[in-house]
């Protein structure tokens, strides 16, 4: 394990106050076309919600906790799990947060456990999320692989190579969208109608 990351989660404390912290789905909106300054005023008007949890979740009788428990029992008992591993990925005054289902660690390998129910999960999102744990592998010398779990079966995603062109060209595509959400610029699209920021904007397009 890294020095700078001793529990496999996380990164090094005692950043400066300056940072912005955003969660990878708001970085996703963004790359989506989603306004960043909307992206913003909606999650400080969601932490303002309390949120509850669900009787299945709290007991962990849902169809997603039996999934992962399942996938989970197919790794040798040497391997660590941690629900709901929280990974950070770092950018010039930023810090992006990507959360996984579950995280496996043991054997030289970090395997990433992400539902994927019944639906097929978005293309960019399974990506960004791949990017993430490809670096958090990295910087703790481990081999990453991400699991896209449903009932009764654990399916392999395809990571694409640190260094391919499509490696690069999520890293770039993070970047750009932290960038925005650092300025947290308003612009104007097709979803600025119902927007908490359309009264007074200077870039409203209603």
């Amino acid at each position: 394990m890294s020095p700078l990351d001793p529990l496999g989660l996380g990164a090094p404390r005692g950043l400066p106050s300056e940072v912005h912290f955003f969660a990878l789905s708001q970085v996703l909106e963004v790359l989506r076309g989603v306004c960043p300054a909307r992206v913003l005023e909606e999650a400080r008007l969601a932490r303002q919600i309390p949120r509850s949890r669900t009787r299945s979740q709290s007991l962990g009788t849902s169809a997603r906790s039996q999934a992962l428990a399942e996938a989970v029992a197919r790794f040798p008992k040497d391997y660590r799990l941690r629900l709901r591993a929280r990974l950070e990925l770092h950018f010039p005054q930023a810090v992006v947060r990507a959360q996984l289902d579950g995280l496996l660690l043991g054997r030289g390998e970090a395997v990433g456990l992400r539902w994927a129910g019944t639906a097929n999960p978005r293309q960019d999102a399974l990506e960004a999320l791949s990017f993430c744990l490809h670096d958090f592998a990295r910087r703790n010398g481990l081999r990453p692989r991400l699991l896209l779990v449903a009932p009764h079966r654990a399916l392999p995603y395809s990571l694409a190579p640190v260094g391919s062109p499509a490696y690069r060209r999520t890293g770039e595509a993070l970047r750009r969208a932290v960038e925005a959400l650092r300025q947290g610029a308003r612009v104007a699209g097709r979803a600025c109608r119902g927007c908490p920021l359309r009264h007074g904007c200077p870039a409203r397009a209603i």
